[in-house]
Order: C-alpha cells, then structure tokens, then sequence
C-alpha cells in the first residue's frame, strides 16, 4: 500500500527519504512489509508515525514536506 501510494504520487524513493528522514533501505522494507530488517528498537513505533506525518502532496516535484504534514 505504501509503495503504491508513493508511486502514484510520483514520489521517488530518494524523495521519500529527505521527506520522512528514514533511509531507503528502510522505505523499502516498510514498503514491502519486510518489518524484521528495520532496526529493533524502531519497529512498529518510529517509522510508521514518521510517515504519517508526511504531507505527501507537498514531496511531489521537488518541493519537500513539512515533517508534521504541514508541507
């Protein structure tokens, strides 16, 4: 869901990561729902509500995004 998501907003990986400040890598494995190569002290807690403050309209084009969804 999530990569779909990005892909149709046209969100680049290398965008997300400026945007939530979690590393490609990591985007991936939420992406893929790869939940045991994130680091332990971060899953199902940091991450995810990173994302959720990401105001996604505000990443597409080059714009950047508020880290509270404000973008």
């Amino acid at each position: 869901m999530l990569r779909e998501r990005r892909e149709a907003l046209g969100v680049s990986l290398a965008e997300a990561e400026v945007a939530t400040r979690i590393r490609q890598k990591y985007l991936s494995a939420l992406e893929a729902d790869e939940w045991s190569l994130l680091p332990g002290e971060n899953r199902g807690s940091w991450f995810p509500a990173q994302l959720l403050r990401i105001s996604w309209h505000g990443v597409d084009g080059g714009h950047g995004a508020s880290p509270r969804g404000r973008g």
